[in-house]
């Protein structure tokens, strides 16, 4: 098995991504795999689209593709998020609301295994502890490999969570692999590294050499932020009526959530997967 990129959340910016697979291009990688999210935030989801499928690059489902593509409900999202997703769902072309349909929502190999947001949902956030231990129970109760990639937080880290029940933060850097526990790597972001970030990142996976390496791309992000603007893929900021609208929906969503937690717009997995295959 040769060498495999692992890059998620495009969002929707093609110079990021031109440049992380020119930047995988130039380290000679086998195989590359998306870990979902090319709809919204940016104003090219569906060039980013058309790239991936022209080079035959895999792709998992993520939940801004699935809002895009009206299998599941943006209503918990933030009013920022609201407003983006729902421009995503509204400007997406018939055509990708059929592939989206055909994506895969986790990929699992022999060696590792990949998702968007969690093993179990979607849009599952894998930034605190206890969720993070969720996963590792998850993976051992399936029998899932203990090497996992996903993205959705926008943030890289890797974390190993040693069969003592140990957390090892291992950082962003190069990781060498252990047969201990289960290794948990966040690739971070292409298209819209948030806070102080401005540049994309991604991962390789070698498994002859047995390490994982993060890699850092700079593009234009002031350039591509004001692109999103004039095109009114996002909106600065959410305020007067517009904002309070956004913000009560998004209460509602999450009050949804909690009174009825299966409804249709359940996004663990499974329930997705059944949506999808409607």
């Amino acid at each position: 098995m040769g060498t495999i990129a692992l890059f998620s959340d495009v969002h929707g910016n093609i110079d990021a991504l031109q440049r992380v697979l020119d930047d995988i291009e130039s380290v000679g990688a086998e195989r590359i795999i998306c870990l979902g999210d090319l709809a919204s935030y940016n104003a090219d989801q569906h060039t980013c689209m058309e790239l991936l499928r022209s080079r035959d690059i895999e792709w998992i489902a993520g939940n801004h593709d699935l809002i895009a593509a009206g299998l599941l409900a943006p209503l918990a999202c933030s009013p920022y998020t609201l407003y983006s997703s729902t421009q995503a769902r509204k400007r997406l072309k018939p055509e990708w609301r059929k592939y989206i349909r055909t994506l895969p929502l986790m990929i699992v190999e022999e060696k590792f295994c990949a998702f968007h947001g969690s093993p179990d949902k979607v849009d599952e956030y894998l930034s605190r502890e206890e969720r993070l231990r969720k996963a590792v129970r998850i993976i051992s109760e399936r029998g899932l490999p203990p090497l996992a990639f996903f993205g959705h937080t926008h943030l890289t880290k890797a974390t190993r969570i040693q069969e003592d029940g140990r957390l090892i933060p291992l950082g962003d850097g190069e990781i060498e692999l252990q047969d201990d526990g289960v290794l948990l790597v966040n690739v971070g972001t292409v298209g819209e590294p948030r806070g102080k970030v401005k540049w994309a990142s991604y991962v390789l996976y070698d498994p002859d050499a047995g390490k994982v390496t993060f890699r850092r791309v700079e593009f234009d992000h002031e350039t591509s932020w004001q692109r999103s603007i004039e095109h009114k893929w996002r909106r600065k900021h959410s305020n007067g009526f517009s904002g309070l609208y956004d913000r009560f929906r998004r209460k509602a969503g999450r009050l949804r959530h909690r009174l009825f937690p299966r409804t249709a717009d359940d996004s663990s997995l499974d329930a997705l997967k059944q949506r999808m295959d409607a």
